[in-house]
């Protein structure tokens, strides 16, 4: 029996209540300059690093129906295809 029907509304609450909050609306109400632009970026090489040692827990921890769509999603970066 699937449970990604039911946990994919979850997540898609959390996520969007993620960016509902305060940090994230004075996030995105700064005026980037081209100095804030390089921070920024600075600040997204590490977050996307450690972003996938999160997928990877996430991953482990889930049922095996979201564990498939989760590799369904990611399948394109993690079978390392040199054609991609």
């Amino acid at each position: 029996m699937s449970q990604w029907l039911q946990i994919r509304p979850m997540i898609d609450e959390m996520v969007n209540r993620q960016f509902d909050t305060v940090e994230f609306k004075k996030l995105f109400a700064v005026r980037l300059t081209p100095g804030r632009v390089k921070v920024y970026q600075n600040h997204m090489t590490f977050y996307t690093n450690n972003r996938r040692d999160c997928w990877s827990f996430v991953a482990g921890k889930a049922p095996l129906d979201v564990k498939r769509a989760i590799w369904e999603h990611e399948k394109d970066e993690l079978i390392h295809d040199a054609r991609m």
